[in-house]
């Protein structure tokens, strides 16, 4: 990881059906006290980082989506940078083909899948 990209980890747990996304990358050690919230709807909660105190640019520092199996399906629900959305469609696409595997409900609700990418960090503005 450089100045110019990010590292994006994504996590999945298909059971309480809930995404998470953490996004490393310079201007957050910088710049941790420039944080935006952001609550586009009821289940979903997104943090933006501001590039600088004088910039209105954004990047993004992290996020939850509950209710996440119904929120991929509709791009302008998750309101997250157009790079993310692929990633994030696999990965719950993914877990739900594991979960239909899992026998228990123990099983289900312990279920959990992982994605770790670099990702340029210009991709991961606010749009």
């Amino acid at each position: 990881m450089n100045a110019s990209t990010a590292r994006l980890s994504l996590r999945y747990r298909p059971g309480p059906d809930v995404l998470f996304g953490h996004v490393e990358h310079d201007v957050t050690t910088e710049m941790e006290h420039l944080i935006v919230s952001d609550s586009p709807n009821d289940d979903t909660v997104i943090q933006w980082t501001r590039v600088d105190h004088t910039s209105t640019e954004e990047v993004l520092s992290s996020f939850q989506i509950i209710n996440a199996a119904d929120a991929v399906r509709d791009d302008d629900q998750l309101a997250l940078p157009v790079a993310v959305l692929p990633l994030v469609r696999t990965l719950v696409e993914l877990a739900s083909e594991r979960i239909d595997t899992t026998d228990t409900i123990l099983g289900q609700l312990r279920t959990l899948t992982e994605s770790t990418t670099e990702l340029p960090l210009s991709s991961l503005t606010r749009r």
